[in-house]
C-alpha cells in the first residue's frame, strides 16, 4: 500500500513539477520513495516504502510506461496467473510483473473496462497518451482511498486528502455540512470530506478525464445476483466456500516471512485461520501464518481468550498475545487527529494499532483481517418480514419459534407492523426507520439550514437498490455504506503507518459473488447465524468453537465505556468546555457539556460513541486552526441542497 498522484491539464495553465512534488511530499506518511513521470497534459507520481518491494516483485517502481500508456498503482493484485491467461486470449503479453505494469496490460486488452478483469485492492491513475486521457479507479472494497479536486484548469486525484490540498491552487476551505454531518454520526454521503473543494471517490468507481469535458465519474461494478435457489446442496457449498477461503488466504500471503492474523475468538477471523492453515499443511509450511490476539479481563463482553486458545492448541499454532489493559483509548487521540486525513479516528483506533504492532513484532509485513463475516454470513431477523409478506406462514412459524418464542404481542409489533407500515406506503421507505436524527447537542437550527436528515436521506436512498428482499437489501447496504468503507481504509492507513500492509480475504470478490449466491437460509435459519460459514469449517476448527453461543462475545463495548467515561487525562473534558464545533455554529456548547456529563454519570453506549465521534470533528478542527502555517478558510453559514 501506497500513494498515487494524477495530474490531468483540462485547460491552458501549465502544470508544475514543483506543484506535483509538494502534493507527494504531503504523502509521505504512505511512502519516502517518490516517483514522478511527466506525460505532456499530465504528470504522474507515486510514494512507497522500501519495505513494500518485498510483499511482491521485489520491483520498486509504482509507475510503468509501455508505448503511449502509463500507469501509477497502489496495487496489490490476486490472482494474477488467471489474470495472465486472460490477457494472452486477448492476445496482449503483460511487459513486466508490477501491478502498474498488469495494469497497463489490462488497460490495452480492455481499455476501461479492464477494471472488470482486476482481482485485488487497488486505486490506479493511467494516463493514455494517444487519447490524450485519464483513467482512475478504485476497487470495489474502498480499502484504498482515492480523492478528486478541480481547480485552475486542472483535475487533480490523489491517494489521500492532504495530497492535494498541498497544491497551492487547491482551496482549504472548510466544509461545514460535511463536517456537522460527520460531527452527527450520518456519513451516508460517500463523496463527503472536510474540504469544498475535495472529494471522494467512491468504491467501484471510476474516473476519466478527457481535454474540454469535465471528469466523468461513474460506478463500474455492481453486485452479484442474489439467488435463493442456489444449484448444491448445504454440504457440498460448505465444501466448496473452505476452498474458497483457503485460495483467498493463499493469494494474500506474505511472499516470504510470517504473515499475521488478526484473530479473535469469533467465527470470522478464525475460518480464516482454519482455512488458511489447512493450505499451509498441504503445502508444508503451516509456520507462514501467524496469530495476534487481544486478551481481555474474565467478566469483559470483549473476552474470547478461551476460544482462541481452545483453536491455536489444536493446531499447536503459537500466539502472540497482547493485553487490552495496556491499550489506553484515549491517550494518543490528539496525535491520531492532527494525523488522519479527514475527522474520523475509529474508536478502537488505538486497539488495532497495538495488533498491528504485534504483527511487526513477529516480523510480519503482511496482516489479514475478518472484515466481511458479518456482512457476507449473516443477516439480521429482518429476513422474517420478508417471509411474512411473501405467505410463508410454515417457514416463518418455525423461524419464528428457532429464534425465541416471544408471544403475538411481540410478533405483531416487530414483523406484521412493520409489514402493514410498508405496504400502506406502497414500499416506499420512511425516513424515520433509516435516518436517525442528529445527536441532541447538534444545533437544530443548522441541522435545517443545511439540510443534514435530508441528504443522509439522499445517501441512503442510494445504497439501496429497489426489488430487492429486505435480507438483500440489508446485504448490500452493510457492503455499500460508506461508513464501514471509511472504517476500512482507515485501518489500512493505521496499518502502513506500522509498516504492515492489511488485507481482508472475506472480501475476496470469489468469496462475496459465492456468497450472495446463496439462500438466506445459510446465513440465518431456525435460531442460528453463520450457519454455512460455521459448517464450512468442521474438523478444521474445534466444535466447541464452532457451536451457537448464548450471548455475542468479542464484544468492545466494555473497553470503550470504561475508556471513555474515566477520561483520565481530562482530554474529553476540556474539548468540550470551548469547541471550536460551537463557534462554527454546529454545536450548543451548553447542551454538549449537559450529555457529557450524563454519559460520566450513567454510561450508555449508544450516546457515548456518538460523544466520541463528535470528539473526534474537534480535535481535528483543532488540529487544523492552522494548517503549515497557511490559515484555514472558515465559510459562512449558508443553506445548502440536501444532495451537496
Amino acid at each position: 500500500m501506497s500513494a498515487i498522484l494524477g495530474m490531468f491539464k483540462s485547460g491552458d495553465r501549465p502544470l508544475l513539477t514543483t506543484d506535483a512534488d509538494a502534493c507527494l511530499h504531503a504523502m509521505r506518511v504512505r511512502g519516502d520513495r517518490l516517483q514522478l513521470v511527466e506525460t505532456g497534459r499530465a504528470l504522474l507520481g507515486a510514494t512507497h516504502f522500501e519495505w513494500e518491494t518485498d510483499l511482491a516483485t521485489r520491483n520498486p517502481d509504482r509507475i510503468a510506461r509501455d508505448g503511449d500508456v502509463v500507469v501509477a498503482a497502489d496495487a496489490a493484485l490476486y490472482y494474477v496467473d488467471d489474470l495472465r491467461r486472460d490477457l494472452r486470449t486477448r492476445g496482449v503479453d503483460a511487459s513486466g510483473v508490477t501491478s502498474a505494469q498488469l495494469i497497463g496490460a489490462a488497460y490495452r486488452a480492455w481499455g476501461d473496462d479492464c477494471v472488470h478483469h482486476l482481482e485485488g485492492d487497488f486505486t490506479f491513475v493511467l494516463c493514455d497518451l494517444s487519447r490524450n486521457r485519464m483513467l482512475s479507479a478504485r476497487d470495489y472494497t474502498g480499502r484504498r482511498s482515492l480523492y478528486l479536486a478541480e481547480f485552475d484548469g486542472m483535475v487533480v486525484v490523489a491517494s489521500s486528502v492532504a495530497g492535494i490540498l498541498a497544491h497551492p491552487a487547491c482551496s482549504a476551505e472548510l466544509d461545514l455540512t460535511s463536517l456537522a454531518s460527520m460531527a452527527s454520526f450520518l456519513f451516508a454521503q460517500e463523496s463527503d470530506t472536510p474540504y469544498r473543494a475535495i472529494r471522494s471517490v467512491a468504491p467501484g468507481a471510476r474516473v476519466t478525464c478527457e481535454v474540454g469535458r469535465q471528469p466523468r465519474e461513474e460506478p463500474y461494478w455492481t453486485f452479484p445476483p442474489f439467488n435463493e435457489r442456489a444449484a448444491g446442496g448445504f454440504d457440498e457449498a460448505a465444501e466448496e466456500l473452505r476452498a474458497l477461503l483457503a485460495r483467498a488466504v493463499q493469494e494474500r500471503l506474505a511472499p516470504d516471512g510470517p504473515t499475521a492474523l488478526l484473530m479473535s475468538g469469533g467465527y470470522d477471523s478464525t475460518a480464516l485461520f482454519g482455512a488458511g492453515k489447512m493450505r499451509l499443511r498441504e503445502m508444508g509450511q503451516e509456520e507462514r501464518l501467524r496469530a495476534v490476539c487481544m486478551s481481555f479481563p474474565p467478566g469483559d463482553p470483549g473476552r474470547e481468550d478461551e476460544y482462541i486458545t481452545t483453536i491455536t492448541e489444536e493446531w499447536n499454532a503459537p500466539v502472540q498475545w497482547l493485553s487490552i489493559d495496556d491499550v489506553p483509548m484515549l491517550d494518543s487521540l490528539e496525535d491520531y487527529a492532527a494525523r488522519a486525513d479527514e475527522p474520523f479516528v475509529h474508536a478502537f483506533e488505538a486497539w488495532f494499532r497495538a495488533l498491528v504492532g504485534g504483527a511487526r513484532n513477529i516480523g510480519a509485513r503482511v496482516a489479514l483481517y475478518g472484515d466481511g463475516g458479518d456482512q457476507l454470513f449473516a443477516v439480521s431477523p429482518v429476513f422474517m418480514l420478508d417471509l411474512f409478506a411473501q405467505l410463508r406462514w410454515t417457514e416463518l412459524a418455525r423461524e419464528w419459534r428457532g429464534f425465541g418464542p416471544q408471544g403475538y404481542r411481540a410478533f405483531f409489533k416487530n414483523v406484521v407492523a412493520p409489514v402493514a407500515r410498508s405496504a400502506a406506503r406502497f414500499g416506499r421507505p420512511n425516513a424515520s426507520e433509516i435516518v436517525r436524527d442528529p445527536p441532541p447537542w447538534i444545533r437544530e437550527d443548522f441541522s435545517q439550514t443545511h439540510g443534514l436528515i435530508e441528504r443522509e436521506l439522499e445517501g441512503e436512498l442510494r445504497l439501496r437498490p429497489a426489488g430487492l428482499s429486505r435480507a438483500s437489501t440489508e446485504t448490500v447496504h452493510s457492503l455499500r455504506h460508506p461508513m464501514p468503507t471509511k472504517v476500512g481504509a482507515a485501518y489500512s492507513a493505521f496499518a502502513l503507518q506500522s509498516d504492515v500492509e492489511l488485507r481482508m480475504p472475506l472480501l475476496d470478490e470469489r468469496v462475496v459473488r459465492f456468497a450472495v449466491g446463496r439462500p438466506r437460509s445459510d446465513r440465518a435459519s431456525q435460531g442460528e447465524f453463520k450457519r454455512l460459514l460455521r459448517h464450512s469449517m468442521r474438523g478444521l476448527i474445534p466444535p466447541s468453537v464452532l457451536a451457537p453461543r448464548e450471548s455475542k462475545t468479542g464484544v468492545l463495548s466494555g473497553y470503550f465505556e470504561r475508556s471513555l467515561r474515566a477520561d483520565r487525562r481530562g482530554l474529553v473534558t476540556e474539548a468540550f468546555r470551548d469547541p471550536v464545533l460551537a463557534q462554527l455554529g454546529i454545536v450548543d456548547q451548553r447542551r454538549l457539556q449537559e450529555e457529557w456529563y450524563g454519559f460520566c454519570s450513567k454510561g450508555g453506549q449508544s450516546k457515548g460513541f456518538r460523544l466520541f465521534i463528535t470528539l473526534q470533528v474537534e480535535l481535528w478542527l483543532r488540529s487544523r486552526l492552522l494548517a503549515n502555517g497557511r490559515q484555514v478558510a472558515i465559510p459562512k453559514l449558508a443553506a445548502r441542497s440536501p444532495a451537496n
